[in-house]
């Protein structure tokens, strides 16, 4: 997400005012609670029943308008997101 805001930055123009933004991947909830445990040391996401009736599957996001006019494309799935964040949040040693 930062690299196309990155990219969106330092655009010199854009034919749309907003752009979706994603890992092309479609997970459950679930899913996402074991790679962020995984990914993140301490983290303890817990699910909870929400009110609103959100699918257990969550869909992909349709980044072609920001690959076409931007030339962005994610380099990252959620999992080696997290650990490529986790890793620049360390101290250099």
């Amino acid at each position: 997400m930062v690299e196309a805001q990155l990219v969106a930055l330092t655009a010199e123009t854009f034919s749309l005012s907003a752009y979706n933004v994603g890992s092309g991947e479609a997970l459950t909830m679930p899913q996402i609670a074991e790679i962020a445990r995984t990914a993140i040391p301490g983290a303890r996401p817990m699910l909870v029943a929400g009110a609103d009736d959100v699918p257990d599957v969550q869909t992909t996001f349709d980044v072609s308008r920001i690959a076409a006019d931007l030339a962005w494309r994610p380099r990252f799935d959620l999992a080696s997101g997290l650990k490529a964040h986790q890793n620049a949040l360390r101290p250099a040693r």
